[in-house]
């Protein structure tokens, strides 16, 4: 009995450690409309809209909203231009959750380089 128990323990210790262990990291970011659905986006949109109104300078304002995926997680990146600045002049990446990942061009350059499945979802001016 005690050599079939030690076989037992041996074949599931084998199994075990060959087994590998993969990370699963869940994306919690829901939504429908992203710019209405997730409360802070849409306070960043509106705000713009509401500067870009009251700024006396000559130019078109620029806003562009993306949504993309970095490390497995729905992000968002805003790029904005005013007084006739290109959109890419600021640039400001954000989590689902409204907390910064990055805010100007040079440092978001690596988070850039690493995003997928980039898509506009919103824009505002021309």
């Amino acid at each position: 009995m005690n050599r079939l128990m030690l076989q037992i323990f041996l074949l599931i210790s084998i199994s075990a450690s060959s087994c590998k262990k993969t990370e699963i990291i869940a994306d919690d970011c829901k939504f429908q409309n992203a710019v209405n659905d997730l409360p802070w986006l849409l306070d960043k949109t509106a705000a713009f809209s509401k500067i870009a109104g009251m700024l006396g300078c000559p130019g078109n304002h620029i806003q562009i909203v993306k949504s993309a995926t970095y490390n497995s997680k729905t992000v968002f990146i805003i790029n904005s231009g005013i007084c006739g600045q290109a959109p890419t002049t600021n640039t400001e990446i954000y989590n689902c959750d409204g907390s910064i990942l990055c805010k100007d061009l040079a440092s978001c350059q690596t988070t850039i380089n690493g995003l997928a499945n980039v898509k506009q979802i919103y824009s505002f001016g021309q």
